[in-house]
C-alpha cells in the first residue's frame, strides 16, 4: 500500500465516482474499477473468486471523461478533491486516539506475513512465519 502517494492524488488531482467491476456500464457511477476481482492466496479462494496472474495488470490510461456512459454528471463535475492530509508517523496509540476523535478514520499501514494468508477474522497478530508486505488498513475506531 502507498497510502501517502494515494491521499497526496486526493488532494492534488482529486477522484470522481467508483465502484467495482460489478458497477461497469451501470449509470450511477463516473469510472467503475475495472480489473478483474482475484486472490493472491490459493488456500482461501472463493468458489467464484479466480487466482491473480503472475506480476501485474496492465494499469488503464487515464481518462477524463467518465468510462459509464450513461452517467448523467460530467466528469469535471463529479471530480472531488481532499481539502488536506496529514502524516502522523509513528505515535504513541494515544495520539493516534486522539486524531480518530478529533478528525474521524485514519489511515495505516501493517507489516503482514506468510500467516496473514490464512486469516479470516479478528484482530491479526503476527504468530509464524516470514515477512510478505504491508497491507493498507483503515481504523475507524
Amino acid at each position: 500500500g502507498q497510502i501517502t502517494g494515494a491521499w497526496q492524488f486526493f488532494v492534488s488531482i482529486g477522484v470522481v465516482s467508483g465502484g467495482d467491476q460489478a458497477d461497469v456500464n451501470k449509470t450511477d457511477t463516473c469510472m467503475p474499477f475495472t480489473l478483474p476481482v482475484c486472490t493472491h492466496n490459493a488456500s482461501r479462494v472463493q468458489p467464484r473468486t479466480p487466482l491473480c496472474p503472475p506480476g501485474e495488470y496492465t494499469m488503464p490510461a487515464c481518462s477524463s471523461v467518465c468510462g459509464n456512459a450513461g452517467y448523467p454528471t460530467p466528469y469535471a463535475a463529479d471530480k472531488v478533491r481532499a481539502k488536506s492530509m496529514i502524516t502522523i508517523g509513528h505515535y504513541p496509540p494515544s495520539l493516534v486516539q486522539t486524531e480518530l476523535m478529533a478528525h474521524g478514520p485514519v489511515s495505516t499501514l501493517i507489516t503482514v506475513f506468510e500467516d496473514f494468508l490464512h486469516y479470516s477474522s479478528g484482530v491479526y497478530k503476527h504468530l509464524e512465519g516470514s515477512e510478505v508486505g504491508s497491507h493498507a488498513v483503515e481504523v475507524v475506531g
